[in-house]
């Protein structure tokens, strides 16, 4: 009984050590997706970052850093917004909901 047991928690633990990455990763795509895209530079500039610094804090992010890019995400008086990091965060907390309703 003990084994299964272990082996539950070992499968609990191992998806929640992977769930930023991956999660960020599904981001990464959403946002890249819904880029607009002129140059393809605020597009290709959208990565994911992760570490493990702290074996108690697994933190990945997503990120970019284009000095355009919150012009683009939430407009300007002569620009209007063209969100791309929003969708990818609604994405992502999508999925980490379902994947800890999962567990």
């Amino acid at each position: 009984m003990s084994r299964v047991k272990d082996k539950q928690l070992r499968a609990m633990f191992r998806t929640l050590e992977r769930l930023p990455f991956e999660t960020c990763k599904i981001g990464q795509s959403v946002a890249q997706q819904k880029a607009p895209v002129a140059s393809g530079k605020l597009r290709d500039s959208i990565k994911v970052s992760s570490s493990v610094a702290n074996p108690n804090a697994i933190e990945a992010v997503l990120y970019t850093r284009r000095p355009y890019a919150p012009i683009v995400e939430m407009g300007s008086a002569t620009q209007p917004a063209q969100p791309f990091m929003a969708p990818a965060f609604t994405r992502m907390s999508y999925h980490v909901t379902r994947t800890l309703n999962k567990l």
